[in-house]
């Protein structure tokens, strides 16, 4: 009877993966028990977030992606990497500011930078998507003012994990690849081998590899091409022509962004107003 029950356990879990692209507040949090941690979250920003995001980030740098945890309390922190005070303690993990890792300076000098103090919170019905239940997107405040809304959908590997995506950024419930992994060329060519005539990479072709060798390149770039799906702009969904006007409000100074039925109206509204000055 118990193997059955886990069965069908297993069962109701591959259905939920399949059929529930929303979170909730106990998958996205990390401080749902006092004594246990919940998930940690790898995020990087998109190319399209621009260089003074990107210079810095440390998925850009060909680092591990940033660890950021989500709070029940609508709050944000980080834990890797590891920033100059420690702001909270969970569950023996510390959590710092999100960004406070950063060097700042001023005339030369190392400066404290500014405190840059995180929120979230779920919304139903953003700008630029349509409407769904609790827990299909999620608002993020960065220093007091909304960023472009996050799309929260599983993981296109099956790994029954989430991605949250926006125009900008890219948070994963799991480990992102390195950037280098992501970036490693792809050209490919015809080789003979006793085996046959088969396609390798170019640079795994201009060796004397044996065909053990070459068939455990092969299948490392599999692999590689699975994760790259999680790191390659091209596989992502919410883009600058998607969420444009989130985006748009954003670059020009917007402090909240719009959402709800009347969204579409308060953009008109700020989109006459910009053309009227």
């Amino acid at each position: 009877k118990t193997q059955t029950n886990a069965m069908e356990a297993y069962k109701s879990s591959l259905v939920d993966a399949k059929a529930r692209n929303e979170i909730k507040v106990d998958e996205l949090c990390f401080d749902n028990s006092s004594d246990e941690s919940g998930l940690v979250w790898s995020f990087r920003f998109k190319e399209s977030a621009g260089l003074d995001w990107t210079s810095w980030d440390p998925w850009w740098n060909g680092k591990a992606a940033r660890k950021v945890v989500f709070l029940r309390d609508g709050t944000m922190l980080q834990s890797h990497p590891e920033g100059r005070i420690v702001v909270k303690v969970h569950n023996r993990v510390p959590l710092y500011d999100v960004f406070s890792e950063r060097v700042a300076r001023r005339r030369g000098v190392e400066i404290e930078p500014p405190r840059i103090e995180m929120k979230w919170r779920f919304v139903s019905r953003p700008l630029d998507f349509p409407d769904r239940p609790q827990g299909a997107y999620i608002r993020v405040s960065v220093g007091g003012r909304d960023v472009p809304t996050y799309v929260i959908r599983r993981s296109p590997n099956g790994n029954w994990g989430f991605l949250m995506e926006s125009c900008w950024g890219i948070y994963a419930s799991f480990e992102l690849a390195p950037h280098a992994t992501a970036t490693r060329s792809s050209r490919r060519r015809l080789r003979r081998t006793r085996n046959g005539s088969r396609w390798v990479n170019v640079g795994d072709s201009e060796g004397e590899s044996g065909d053990e060798e070459i068939e455990q390149r092969e299948r490392d770039r599999n692999v590689r091409q699975r994760i790259n799906l999680f790191v390659e702009e091209s596989a992502m969904s919410v883009t600058g022509y998607s969420q444009w006007r989130e985006a748009f409000l954003y670059n020009v100074g917007a402090v909240d962004l719009p959402e709800g039925n009347d969204a579409m109206n308060a953009f008109n509204e700020a989109w006459h107003s910009l053309l009227q000055r």
